[in-house]
């Protein structure tokens, strides 16, 4: 496992994403979810994001910005940034994405 550090990598991604003129917007799970809110402290294995679907401009760019993060010696897995769990969004019940309320944004991250 190749940890992730959540408010460290959302941040640096962020700023990434920013001087490429891209931004993304998603709902986060896990242990990634938990670590922006300051639930724990822990690091963890990837970034869960349960929606929307990842474009392939950001899943090229998280590729990408593992690859530079490697190279500076901050490893990350290829596949940190993923669609592992929307799967579950089909069980969640009707209208829950209706009732999201941001908690942590990656600018607010990075005060």
């Amino acid at each position: 496992m190749i940890p992730v550090k959540p408010k460290e990598t959302i941040a640096g991604f962020d700023a990434f994403l920013a001087e490429r003129g891209l931004s993304f917007e998603a709902v986060v799970i896990g242990g990634t979810a938990l670590g922006l809110l300051g639930v724990v402290s822990r690091q963890t294995r990837d970034c869960d994001i349960l929606h929307p679907k990842l474009p392939k401009v950001i899943q090229d760019a998280a590729k990408k910005f593992a690859e530079i993060r490697n190279r500076e010696g901050d490893l990350l897995a290829s596949d940190w940034l993923n669609n592992g769990p929307s799967s579950l969004a089909d069980v969640l019940p009707t209208g829950w994405m209706d009732r999201l309320q941001a908690e942590a944004q990656s600018w607010l991250i990075n005060e």
